[in-house]
């Protein structure tokens, strides 16, 4: 079996995840199964079976989620989610928090939310950490010194963030 695009996964866990044996007759391969299998996997984002029964070589093509912003879940779990909102790993520390996951995933405008902070580079986040998005009206940040930020509703937290820098 030969793996190609796997990055975060280790060889042993994928023979483990596909379940082939390297002495099974190929003829009797469940692609379909192999591949699904595999897909259980939350990094693993697609992945193509091809089979070259001359050499006897199985080849998996695998691409990978990768993480592209930092949410923290209600309960103050932090995880980091891919750009379709798969909840990927826990994070060191959330910038977004009160994020609702809904069937493992967060919704597209808090993945744009997360990201958009991830990119900001500004002594406000220094000041104000934590960016609550629980209230579906607005998105707010609360300093030690008992400062509070409304930003409105999380979709439109991406347009107002570059507004911070001008003050």
């Amino acid at each position: 079996m030969v793996v190609l695009g796997a990055h975060r996964l280790a060889p042993e866990s994928l023979t483990e995840l596909t379940q082939i044996v390297q002495s099974a007759n190929m003829l009797r391969l469940d692609i379909k199964g192999v591949r699904d299998r595999a897909e259980e996997d939350r990094w693993i984002k697609e992945v193509q079976v091809d089979c070259d029964y001359l050499s006897r070589t199985v080849v998996i093509y695998i691409t990978e989620r990768e993480p592209v912003a930092r949410v923290g879940l209600e309960g103050g779990t932090a995880v980091w989610v891919d750009a379709e909102g798969v909840l990927l790993e826990p994070a060191a520390c959330a910038i977004l928090v009160g994020i609702r996951p809904q069937a493992g995933r967060v919704a597209p405008e808090a993945v744009a939310a997360a990201r958009a902070l991830e990119a900001f580079d500004s002594e406000f986040t220094s000041l104000f950490p934590h960016f609550d998005a629980s209230d579906p009206t607005a998105v707010t940040a609360r300093c030690d010194c008992g400062t509070v930020v409304r930003f409105g509703p999380i979709g439109t937290l991406a347009q107002k963030l570059p507004i911070l820098e001008e003050l």
